[in-house]
């Protein structure tokens, strides 16, 4: 799906397609409200990553996803000042809603994954094999 450019916008278009599910948890909120909550940040401007509430909503609407494992920076030597910049980064490149999770792979390891949630965005990490060279490629 391609998605308006807009926290905005893309709040407005999945509540109004969901405004008549009587089980859609945000149908009767308003939209300014709504970003907040889907969005880590709410402000205008500012990347597109979800929060845990926005990927539930993503879900619930059935939007199509993309999953990617990456490794962020920072995680072996534990540098919290790593990973932030590498998340200002990503709210800069990226430009679709996308979500940043992580997964029990077994007992006493754990994956981080990246959620794509445009096909085109999508396809670009794919051929380019790993979300670092993407980012770097990104402009």
């Amino acid at each position: 799906m391609t998605y308006p450019k807009t926290k905005t916008e893309i709040v407005k278009l999945i509540i109004d397609q969901l405004k008549d599910d009587p089980d859609f948890a945000w149908k009767d909120k308003p939209y300014d409200k709504v970003v907040f909550e889907w969005f880590v940040t709410g402000r205008a401007g500012s990347g597109l990553r979800l929060s845990d509430a926005g990927k539930v909503a993503f879900e619930y609407a059935k939007i199509a996803h993309y999953e990617f494992e990456f490794s962020p920076p920072g995680v072996k030597t534990r540098d919290i000042n790593a990973w932030h910049k590498y998340a200002l980064i990503l709210d800069k490149k990226i430009k679709c809603p996308y979500y940043i999770g992580v997964k029990q792979v077994d007992k006493t390891r754990k994956q981080p994954y990246i959620r794509f949630y445009d096909n085109k965005i999508a396809m670009m990490m794919a051929l380019y094999g790993d979300l670092q060279s993407y980012i770097d490629s990104v402009k």
